[in-house]
């Protein structure tokens, strides 16, 4: 577009409004979101530790998932449901922080941390309840195979989950978005990590290896 006055281009002026707007938009979806001073004010102190707390806390609920997936009416609930239910419940905490607290979710590596630090509370709560009411007559194989394995495969679960975590997922609760590709492929792959992981583990518990 030239200007009207010395019929010099300007840069960037020769694009129509409608693709205008699109580079504008598309731009502040990929710049990093900062917080502002009011979401500061409100996350309680200490900060780090408020927030591994409430991701501890909330990493509790993913215990409703581990309960569902002993239902026997649940046509493969251990392959399927149950590692949906638990990858969704286990970062509880931090929903409550995207909502309420989104400055405590500095950016996607805090959030995949404070994410696995939710799985590895899980997977110790699930591996003593595991020694103490299916299995109180365990060997010191099951036991050290109990508080390693399986709070491994919670940790790096839940790291891959919360990497898709972010702001995004409280647009379809507006109506004014759907959840990115992005998001849905870290969530996905949580899951099959976690239904390949009860897969083997049960195969291998059929043929008396665990």
């Amino acid at each position: 577009m030239l200007c009207v006055h010395c019929g010099v281009r300007l840069p960037g002026q020769g694009l129509s409004p409608l693709r205008h707007a699109a580079a504008s938009l598309s731009a502040n979806v990929e710049r990093p979101v900062t917080a502002s001073p009011a979401e500061l004010r409100d996350l309680p102190s200490p900060r780090l530790i408020f927030a591994v707390l409430l991701a501890i806390t909330g990493g509790l609920f993913g215990i409703l998932g581990a309960m569902q997936a002993e239902l026997p009416s649940l046509l493969l609930a251990p392959f399927i449901w149950g590692p949906v239910a638990e990858e969704v419940l286990k970062p509880a905490g931090l929903y409550v922080m995207l909502i309420k607290w989104p400055a405590a979710l500095r950016n996607r590596a805090c959030t995949a941390t404070l994410s696995a630090i939710a799985g590895i509370a899980f997977g110790l709560v699930e591996s003593t309840i595991y020694v103490t009411v299916y299995a109180p007559e365990h060997s010191q194989a099951y036991l050290l195979f109990r508080f390693t394995v399986p709070v491994m495969l919670h940790a790096v679960a839940s790291f891959v989950f919360g990497m898709g975590i972010n702001r995004q997922l409280l647009l379809p609760l507006t109506g004014s978005g759907s959840f990115r590709a992005s998001n849905w492929v870290f969530f996905l792959c949580a899951i099959v990590i976690h239904s390949s992981y009860n897969v083997v583990v049960t195969v291998l518990g059929v043929l008396d290896k665990i």
